[in-house]
């Protein structure tokens, strides 16, 4: 149903495609319900952690450990995807994140063990998942309307992210956090199906190599992407964890629904956006769009330290969410361009850009744990938000050459 709507919006206005119009509307419908599953249930994990005990502190401590096993585990997914192909890739992450999310549900009574396979099943998933949708959309969109291409396919992902948090947090106060995972399990499942009526876009049983691949070129473009892995962190979850611990200061059923109510309101700023900036970075305006939306996103990291109250936060989730989107459209276009210009080494590419934007989301993890044992939680958080801000600029370094044109 979902493909089929998808369809007939779109089709229309995709006359220009080399390849059938379906097999971007399979990865349009398989985006959208598995970022439902997605939103549903990630968002939701620094919480269920501090309701079960553990300090924002421990929180970090346990994220530098998540994101560190997957910056290894990115080389053996990018294997597994040369070998098996994008969308096969995509199922096998689907089954993968089952497991993840209901094993979380053992915390309570089992946390080392649970959390110790959390990290792996998660890591797994959402690093498979990463490779393969990266290869697969780079090869069924269009260069020259790469733009609207990821338009549309941002406006999906953000209506999918608008509903599924605020729908966790009513689902934690009437049935409980754990059903939180189960739910997310079922629908990841679903997730995977309609990648299975169109053939793999890429060759598979491929050899990857790094052996040759052009560093001089793409060395910029890893920088930028371990910068955006800060920008993810720093707001994804940082952020999050600061909300709860500083401005609510308690914890009850009912915070899963205010943080899920927080997480759904930024995504008006992206589907604001989102058409728009798809537009400007088609009509070669991606780089000076990219260069604002850094700076401004850098300033807002900034001044979240002095938000008072959940109101204000909503307000701050709104416009990070309006100025990730300016930087987001064009970084990805100067990355699939860059993929393309590298024969033979795509997936190799996809991957280690993978594994840079999990270096960057490892570090402002190590910064916060630091910083919130040696300055305490409202000055540590601070510090995090002020250094943050100063390693984001570095997305605007990302030397990609159709940008530089522009």
């Amino acid at each position: 149903m979902i493909k089929t709507i998808i369809h007939r919006l779109l089709a229309h206005r995709h006359f220009w495609r080399s390849v059938d119009f379906d097999e971007v509307a399979e990865l349009y419908s398989a985006t959208f319900i598995r970022n439902i599953a997605f939103n549903l249930f990630v968002p939701f994990i620094a919480l269920y952690l501090l309701q079960h005990g553990m300090s924002p502190a421990n929180v970090m401590l346990f994220m530098i450990v998540n994101f560190t096993f997957r910056i290894p585990a990115a080389f053996l997914c990018g294997w597994i995807v040369s070998r098996i192909g994008p969308k096969h890739g995509t199922l096998l992450s689907n089954v993968l994140y089952i497991p993840s999310a209901i094993v979380l549900t053992f915390v309570p009574g089992h946390m080392f063990a649970a959390l110790a396979l959390f990290i792996i099943l998660q890591g797994m998933a959402s690093t498979l998942y990463d490779i393969s949708y990266t290869v697969d959309f780079s090869k069924v969109k269009r260069v020259e309307h790469a733009g609207k291409e990821l338009g549309y396919m941002y406006i999906i992902q953000m209506i999918a992210a608008a509903a599924s948090p605020l729908v966790g947090g009513l689902i934690a106060i009437i049935l409980g956090a754990n059903w939180i995972m189960y739910v997310a399990a079922l629908l990841s499942l679903i997730a995977a199906l309609p990648l299975f009526f169109t053939p793999e876009p890429v060759r598979t049983r491929q050899k990857i190599s790094y052996r040759g691949i052009n560093w001089k070129e793409i060395r910029k473009s890893l920088y930028a992407q371990s910068a955006v892995g800060i920008d993810m962190s720093a707001s994804g979850t940082i952020w999050p964890v600061f909300i709860i611990a500083v401005i609510i200061g308690s914890i009850t059923e009912s915070t899963y629904a205010q943080i899920g109510a927080l997480t759904s309101i930024a995504v008006v700023g992206a589907l604001i956006s989102g058409r728009i900036f798809g537009v400007i970075v088609d009509r070669n305006k991606g780089r000076p769009l990219l260069s604002l939306s850094v700076v401004l996103n850098s300033l807002l990291h900034m001044v979240r330290m002095w938000v008072p109250s959940i109101n204000v936060a909503a307000g701050v989730n709104i416009v990070n969410q309006l100025f990730t989107s300016g930087y987001n459209m064009p970084f990805m276009k100067g990355m699939f361009d860059m993929a393309d210009s590298l024969p033979g080494y795509r997936i190799a590419y996809l991957t280690l850009m993978e594994a840079m934007l999990t270096v960057g989301k490892v570090i402002p993890f190590v910064v916060a744990y630091v910083c919130l044992n040696i300055l305490g939680l409202a000055n540590g958080f601070a510090a995090v938000f002020i250094i943050s801000g100063l390693l984001t600029l570095g997305i605007a370094v990302n030397g990609f050459r159709v940008l530089k044109q522009e």
